[in-house]
């Protein structure tokens, strides 16, 4: 899950994104659809889950940068219902890609053991 950027010091909201069309692959347990396309679409998203999953929480397994521009983390994330007490826990692979600092794609992917 993307956390959500800083925005001390700059003079428009969420600068770690990218004015260029932003492409996003949630996290499958949370969709099962195309990609989300551009800034609005990815924070409605995020937004549309926090009003189902009132507590989530992401803790990073490993980050390391694959290539100039390409990051790839491995994260464990936990989502809970305080209403209905219902839950999720997976692990995801995040890949992100930069062009000039700035996020213009980020896809999820469950992780597989063999």
């Amino acid at each position: 899950m993307p956390a959500t950027p800083s925005t001390v010091g700059t003079s428009r909201p969420y600068p770690l994104y990218s004015l260029r069309m932003l492409e996003y692959g949630p996290p499958p347990p949370l969709h099962q659809g195309d990609p989300l396309r551009g800034r609005a679409a990815v924070l409605d998203f995020w937004r549309g889950v926090r009003e189902i999953y009132d507590d989530s929480t992401i803790e990073n397994l490993s980050l390391e940068e694959a290539a100039p521009g390409r990051i790839v983390r491995r994260a464990r994330l936990h989502h809970r219902s305080s209403a209905t007490g219902d839950a999720l826990a997976y692990v995801i692979v995040q890949t992100t890609e930069l062009d000039h600092g700035r996020v213009v794609r980020q896809m999820n992917v469950l992780e597989h053991h063999a």
